[in-house]
């Protein structure tokens, strides 16, 4: 039987509420309220002092964290550091943030260079029991020179045992693809997904496009989720980047409730 992924909280979204440690606890203790168990981490400052105080107001709060999202330069100053700073959290998956945008300029070779990088990397870490994941935007699917995209390049030259993927749903719909599909076709090579809805927005006479709240834009939630099971992805980390994040995170975690995927409060 597929394994429904762990719904949790990408702390993009209240990162102004984790800026000092004084607003820890209460911020907490609000996604604890709305049936949220785990937490990505990321936006925050990730020292060891830093650490282990939201740690003590997580584990207080009755929350876990699964994951991290870090920007690669901070991964890669002191793997050593970046593992036990994972193993103060007890999380085993650490996400890299966003690709080098110069490796995307240069071209194919740069991002043979980059992937390399990556998989080195990747490698250290796991021998010091942190998974490396990859974690897209909608630049990595835009056609370079010769029609490949930095995606189907990356995917190629990553090593699975090394690199896998999060996935990013508004990034994914974004870019013309379909997130359920996209994410079945790489089964084992995903583990995270950020949930994020994708929407219209006005006036009329120039309509744009923006991420929203889960279930109120025009995604397949029940389908992805679906998928998020049978392709063994373990997390799913509600993301949202909204004017009033609390409303947000509360319309979307009562939107997973209605699905089964949160319990109640």
């Amino acid at each position: 039987m597929s394994k429904a992924p762990r719904v949790s909280l990408q702390t993009f979204t209240i990162r102004k509420e984790l800026k000092n440690t004084a607003r820890l606890r209460a911020a907490l203790a609000k996604v604890r309220e709305l049936g949220i168990r785990d937490l990505e981490l990321a936006r925050v400052p990730f020292t060891a002092g830093y650490l282990r105080a939201f740690g003590e107001a997580a584990s207080d709060a009755g929350l876990s964290v699964f994951s991290t999202q870090m920007k690669l330069k901070e991964i890669e100053a002191d793997p050593g550091l970046t593992a036990e700073l994972h193993r103060i959290l007890d999380s085993r998956y650490c996400s890299v943030s966003v690709i080098s945008l110069e490796a995307l300029r240069r071209g194919e070779a740069a991002l043979d260079a980059y992937a390399e990088r990556l998989n080195r990397l990747g490698r250290v870490l796991a021998g010091k029991g942190v998974n490396l994941l990859y974690h897209h935007h909608n630049f990595e699917f835009l056609p370079l020179p010769g029609g490949r995209t930095a995606f189907s390049i990356l995917r190629e030259r990553f090593d699975p045992e090394a690199v896998r993927f999060v996935f990013d749903t508004y990034w994914l719909q974004r870019s013309g693809l379909d997130p359920a599909s996209f994410i079945l076709q790489h089964k084992g090579l995903v583990k995270g997904v950020h949930l994020r809805d994708f929407a219209l927005k006005g006036p009329f006479w120039g309509p744009g496009i923006r991420d929203a709240a889960l279930g109120e834009g025009n995604l397949d939630f029940p389908g992805i989720l679906s998928a998020c099971a049978e392709a063994g992805v373990e997390y799913a980390a509600i993301e949202q980047n909204a004017r009033d994040p609390w409303a947000a995170l509360a319309t979307s975690a009562g939107y997973l409730r209605g699905l089964g995927f949160l319990p109640a409060p």
